[in-house]
């Protein structure tokens, strides 16, 4: 028989822990060590039982401090978590940037008097139906809770006083004083230049009034915003003012291109004749859309005039608002002989697309121009 070989003679436990610790070694220091180091390592381990156990405790020794490397690089997240405290920074420079309360706030309303607005109005009486359009447009609508008789634009508002939402308080010049006290507005706001008289009437029963009388476009654009800041909402005041801006300008420059100017009767009222001079919104809109007013030089805003006049002066277009009919114009004595009669040249409006100092006086001077020069927009 073969004699047994001399590692039969070691225990099982001792050769288990011995290819144990091979595979420990050899796995280990393929990380850890060169080729060369791993031949001595293996020679070391087959030699003694010793020499094993002390190249286990090297090599968990090497292994060990690997973590420590592992662990040195976790520590870049720290260096992320503070790149990470930037947001912190921008919240804090936001936080800078607030706006402070904007009540109270003093403004110059239209009469040139120094208003202070304690909180923000909730509770608006619009005496005026270009503030109650200016209110609607600018989405302060449902701040309102009663207007002058006159006020139906937009369609909501004669929604809203049918529906009992919104109360109608009188007149423009003659409103309901009870009326307007029983509503306990928080603010009233008046748009004609001969609604100021009522001013101490309304502040002797402690009632706070805004009031306006725009005559022109930029007291048109700083009366909407005035208003827009008053109720807060300002940012809506700005772009319709920038939007109101941008399509005058528009208008403006298209109507410069035309070498002519027609002559313009504008007829407010048929019995007795009265028309427009200079002074007026209806005035203003026809020189911006490129005609020429025929009594722009007359005495008074809105003058009386005879038929007489509106011959001689001859018009080449004439504009009506629609409670006036082209047929009774045209049957007039003598205005068969007017070139805007005999060119079939008379026009008719709603009226308060240029009477109204409102968002929609845009519209009205779009129209005049779209009447007076059809060849530049059609």
């Amino acid at each position: 028989m073969d004699k047994p070989s001399k590692m039969v003679n070691i225990k099982l436990p001792v050769l288990i822990g011995i290819i144990a610790a091979m595979l420990i070694i050899s796995s280990s220091i393929v990380i850890l060590s060169p080729p060369k180091t791993i031949t001595q390592t293996i020679t070391q381990t087959i030699t003694t039982q010793q020499t094993i156990t002390q190249t286990i405790q090297q090599t968990i020794t090497q292994i060990t401090t690997k973590p420590i490397t592992i662990q040195e690089t976790v520590t870049k997240p720290i260096t992320i978590q503070e790149t990470i405290t930037k947001p912190i920074t921008i919240q804090e420079t936001s936080i800078v940037t607030i706006k402070e309360p904007l009540y109270p706030l003093t403004v110059v309303d239209g009469y040139g008097r120094a208003v202070t607005i304690e909180k923000e109005p909730f509770r608006i009486v619009s005496l005026a139906p270009s503030v109650t359009e200016i209110l609607f447009a600018i989405k302060a609508g449902d701040k309102v809770i009663g207007v002058d008789k006159f006020s139906d634009y937009p369609k909501e508002v004669t929604d809203k006083v049918k529906e009992g939402k919104i109360a109608v308080v009188g007149g423009i010049v003659d409103p309901v004083l009870e009326k307007i006290i029983e509503l306990k507005p928080d603010l009233i706001i008046m748009g004609l230049e001969l609604q100021k008289k009522l001013v101490s009437s309304f502040e002797d029963k402690g009632l706070k009034v805004l009031g306006f009388g725009p005559s022109d476009l930029p007291e048109l654009y700083q009366k909407i915003l005035t208003i827009g800041k008053v109720v807060n909402r300002e940012k809506e005041a700005f772009e319709l003012v920038n939007k109101m801006k941008s399509k005058v300008d528009e208008i403006v420059n298209k109507v410069k291109t035309s070498k002519s100017r027609p002559k313009v009767y504008y007829e407010v009222w048929p019995n007795p004749l009265i028309s427009v001079a200079k002074g007026t919104w209806i005035h203003d809109l026809i020189t911006l859309a490129g005609g020429i007013n025929i009594f722009a030089n007359a005495t008074a805003p809105y003058p009386r005039i005879s038929s007489e006049a509106v011959i001689q002066a001859n018009p080449d277009i004439i504009i009506l608002p629609y409670e006036i009919k082209i047929e009774d114009v045209k049957s007039r004595p003598g205005w068969d002989k007017i070139n805007a009669v005999k060119n079939n040249k008379i026009y008719q409006i709603d009226s308060n697309l240029v009477n109204r100092s409102g968002p929609r006086i845009v519209e009205g001077l779009e129209l005049l121009a779209k009447i007076i020069h059809p060849e530049l927009f059609y």
